[in-house]
């Protein structure tokens, strides 16, 4: 017998499964009148101290990563830049936008964090449309870094390592882990890898990311003791001793990119190398105010922020910028200058690609130590993709919460307590990110990460600047309510530096793509773009659950349960 379903009957069904809050929930909103949210609370539970969210902040800042590359992508556009007085300089900069975050999370200490800031204090539909951009391009931009991790850290480590040690398999292993094929593959199963590490209980995964983190830091310890035990004469003879039989020496790096036409300054400590360097090098090591997105899980948000992203960002700055007055001197500024040139040309011959992490395997030869150089590498891209997964999937589901995104956004795993449906969607943007980046190069010629994060940065200045008198009753809330100077509020006062500076920097951006990423017009199209259609979202959201009599709205006058 043949059964016929009428579509306007089953468009209905889907809507009511996707939008329609629970019969308790609906319920309710019948006797309250007034409550928009999905439930009473959001589910999640505040497991995170002030050590693991320091830790959050320096897996997603990247403090090892920096060293193989924030260096020498430095001195690849700015050649004789100070890299350990640019990286020393960015510390108030770091200050400036890890205080914004630590006041803004301490007021508000909430799942969602900027999204739930900026929808507050600046428009709910602005809120919503910034955030989807930012989320959606740090998850393909995360994807892209999947791949990063599997070609630059398995592959090259691996591949490195066997030439180190003399071992043809090593060397051929890496060679397949650098194809397309290889990295799909690989960073496949590391994404699976994460999306199962990020939907177990939180204290689990903590505990899990600790020991991961151990292996990382141990590798950056092995990996400074390797250069302060040598100086740059001592370098000179391991890299020649290692090099020589593939027709590579120290000088020989340094007068083939001067025949190639390059004009090398040698290190220019003050000049406008070094000043340039210094937005760029604030741009590297992103990633302390992470801990303000899961808020709603923060044991104590006042000593969380405090310690992991205030203090954690300082701290990050200095161990990126200590070394990089030691590396440069034991390499040597010209050596540095002229194989960053090379490797940008793609003229860099040495069968060990210019990473300071591989050339201190080089210099070490331990295939112990040299191992655990490489193991700290992975684990530092897999937890900074597993980290960046947990954070923005607690926007998802404040989404699904505030009723920005259908409701099942904010679904909450009754065992794990952890947003189960939300980490899966951001698992397969991250799937996405990894093949556009391996087929289409879409991730790196069309995503400026670094002018949104920095517009982000300003807008979330904008928003605490307004909030004492935008949201005067959330404001009274606010353990900063009485801090003053010259009777304006530290609050707006913190803001509105926060505004002016990030607003500076986005300009800066703008003008130098070499240190930013695309700005040419397909890109901020794209940029616009997909603004765009987060506002269409939000709005097409808004208007479904008005004819179901949810006036969402009220939703952001106040802040979510806990």
């Amino acid at each position: 017998m043949k059964v016929l379903i009428d579509r306007a009957v089953l468009r209905g069904a889907i809507g009511r499964l996707l939008f329609s809050p629970a019969p308790l929930e609906a319920s309710r909103l019948q006797m309250a009148g007034k409550s928009v949210f999905v439930r009473d609370a959001t589910g999640v539970v505040r497991e995170v101290s002030a050590l693991h969210a320091a830790i959050i902040s320096f897996a997603i800042i990247n403090t090892a990563g920096s060293y193989g590359l924030a260096y020498i992508t430095d001195e690849m556009v700015l050649p004789g830049a100070n890299l350990g007085l640019a990286f020393l300089l960015t510390i108030p900069f770091v200050i400036i936008n890890a205080l914004a975050y630590a006041m803004m999370t301490e007021t508000m200490p909430r799942s969602g964090g900027d999204y739930i800031w900026m929808s507050r204090m600046l428009h709910p539909a602005f809120g919503f449309g910034f955030e989807w951009v930012v989320t959606i391009f740090q998850a393909l931009f995360f994807g892209t870094f999947a791949a990063f991790t599997i070609n630059s850290s398995l592959a090259s480590g691996f591949g490195s390592l066997g030439l180190v040690i003399g071992n043809n398999s090593l060397v051929g292993l890496g060679q397949y882990l650098a194809t397309n094929a290889g990295v799909l593959e690989i960073g496949t199963l590391m994404i699976f890898i994460v999306f199962l590490l990020d939907i177990l209980a939180l204290k689990h995964y903590l505990k899990i990311q600790l020991f991961l983190y151990a292996f990382v830091l141990l590798s950056i310890i092995l990996f400074l003791a390797v250069f302060l035990s040598t100086d740059n004469a001592g370098f000179q003879t391991s890299f020649n001793s290692f090099f020589a039989s593939y027709n590579v020496t120290y000088t020989g790096v340094i007068s083939k990119a001067q025949s190639s036409g390059f004009s090398n300054p040698g290190l220019v400590t003050f000049g406008p190398a070094t000043l340039l360097a210094i937005p760029y090098s604030f741009f590297a090591i992103i990633g302390w105010t992470w801990p303000a997105l899961i808020g709603g899980e923060l044991k104590n948000p006042r000593r969380a922020m405090r310690y992991g992203c205030i203090v954690t960002g300082v701290v990050a700055a200095l161990l990126v910028a200590l070394p990089g007055f030691l590396i440069q001197q034991t390499l040597g500024a010209d050596f540095l200058n002229a194989a960053a040139y090379l490797t940008a040309s793609g003229t860099y011959t040495a069968p060990v690609p210019f990473n300071l992490y591989y050339l201190a395997m080089v210099i070490n030869r331990n295939p112990v130590l040299d191992a655990l150089l490489v193991v700290g590498l992975t684990f530092q891209g897999m937890i900074l993709v597993s980290a960046g997964t947990l954070v923005y999937s607690r926007v998802f589901m404040a989404w699904g919460f505030d009723r920005a995104l259908p409701s099942k956004f904010a679904d909450v795993s009754e065992r794990f307590h952890t947003p189960t449906i939300s980490v899966a969607v951001f698992a397969l943007l991250l799937e996405l990110g990894l093949v556009l980046t391996l087929y289409a190069g879409v991730v790196f010629s069309q995503i400026n990460i670094t002018l949104i994060l920095i517009l982000l940065y300003a807008f979330v200045g904008l928003a605490q600047m307004l909030l004492p008198y935008r949201r005067k009753n959330i404001f009274d809330i606010s353990p900063f309510k009485n801090a003053k100077i010259a009777g304006v509020p530290t609050m707006t006062l913190v803001g509105a530096v926060n505004f002016v500076v990030f607003m500076i920097l986005s300009v800066f951006c703008l003008y130098y793509p070499s240190l930013s990423g695309p700005t040419g017009a397909s890109a901020l199209a794209f940029m616009f773009g997909m603004f765009v259609l987060g506002v269409l979202i939000f709005y097409a959201s808004w208007f479904y659950y008005k004819r179901q009599g949810i006036p969402v709205e009220l939703a952001y006058k106040e802040i979510p349960p806990e």
